[in-house]
């Protein structure tokens, strides 16, 4: 079965999105660079069914989606329609700023085999909630369910029920793509992720603008906005009940995991013991031609001849 792989990439000669594609293809996964859109500049122009309604991102976070908001949220949408209209059974989304771990093929394989319940599984979290343990899965990797959203779009696997949600729900634009994933009870998407991190970020300087100030909300949008937590919290509540007893991967046994304080700008996992800074030599050239600053990795391809020791005060350092 040929699994698909698309690298979103505002430059398609990014030396980072390069080595990334190379190295999902030499593990066996059909890897291309795809065109992100663009919304630096100016608003980016919809297409199709898509809608922009900056009064529901008001009621939401209290602040209008900015250009590079939506052309993020356009780069990873409209290519979950691609995969879509192409028939693809799964799609894995990439951006163009990550690291593979060693053996990232084989657990996409073993993504790519769960059951239809799985409709979307996160290669890297922000954040790490409190969550569930549901199976084991390739390569010393674990399969759990957040219970609240976890942030990050660096990489993830999505099925084609999935892709149904999400284009259903996400043709009217409001939130910001991690945050359409993140509210996966308003629309009964099952959401996972893998543990420790099968991908990492490197840190560099974002070209997605963020919301500035908040405006100061009308008296009508300010008790929309309260109105609309409490509705999120019930859908919150109604979905975790609905699938305590529905969903072969969401009912599996399996222990509660509390939340953890993570790097969120770094994409550190606490969920590891061995958390490094650095790569190898393989890939800091690329790091180096970037300009961007090192990745957190685990003992991997990327860092397995590297020596750690760590300090009084609670950092990390690396020695060569």
């Amino acid at each position: 079965m040929t699994i698909n792989a698309w690298i979103i990439a505002l430059n398609p000669q990014n030396p980072v999105a390069l080595e990334l594609q190379r190295t999902l293809v030499e593990q066996g996964i059909h890897a291309e660079i795809k065109p992100a859109v663009d919304g630096r500049q100016q608003m980016p122009s919809l297409q199709g069914r898509e809608q922009l309604s900056q009064r529901k991102a008001l009621i939401y976070r209290k602040a209008p989606l900015t250009s590079a908001e939506v052309g993020c949220y356009l780069s990873h949408y409209r290519l979950i329609q691609q995969a879509w209209d192409q028939g693809l059974s799964h799609i894995c989304l990439f951006e163009d700023d990550v690291v593979a771990e060693s053996g990232l093929g084989d657990l996409l394989r073993g993504i790519v085999a769960l059951d239809d319940s799985a409709h979307l599984v996160r290669l890297m979290s922000l954040k790490i909630r409190k969550r569930k343990i549901v199976q084991d899965l390739p390569g010393d990797y674990t399969l759990v369910r957040p219970l609240r959203g976890a942030l990050g779009t660096q990489g993830y696997v999505v099925n084609r029920t999935g892709m149904k949600k999400i284009l259903d729900f996400g043709a009217t634009i409001y939130l910001p793509i991690d945050k359409l994933y993140d509210n996966f009870f308003l629309y009964d998407l099952n959401c996972f992720s893998v543990e420790p991190h099968a991908v990492y970020e490197i840190v560099r300087p974002t070209s997605v603008k963020k919301a500035g100030e908040k405006p100061k909300l009308d008296a009508p949008l300010w008790l929309a906005f309260h109105c609309y937590k409490v509705y999120r919290s019930i859908c919150r509540a109604y979905y975790r009940l609905k699938h305590q007893t529905t969903s072969v991967l969401l009912h599996a046994p399996g222990r509660i995991l509390p939340a953890q304080k993570t790097d969120t700008h770094s994409g550190q996992d606490p969920t590891h013991q061995n958390v490094i800074i650095g790569l190898s030599d393989r890939c800091a050239p690329l790091l180096q031609r970037s300009s961007a600053s090192p990745a957190h990795a685990r003992h991997n391809s990327c860092a397995k001849d590297a020596g750690v020791t760590h300090g009084g005060d609670g950092t990390t350092h690396l020695h060569r």
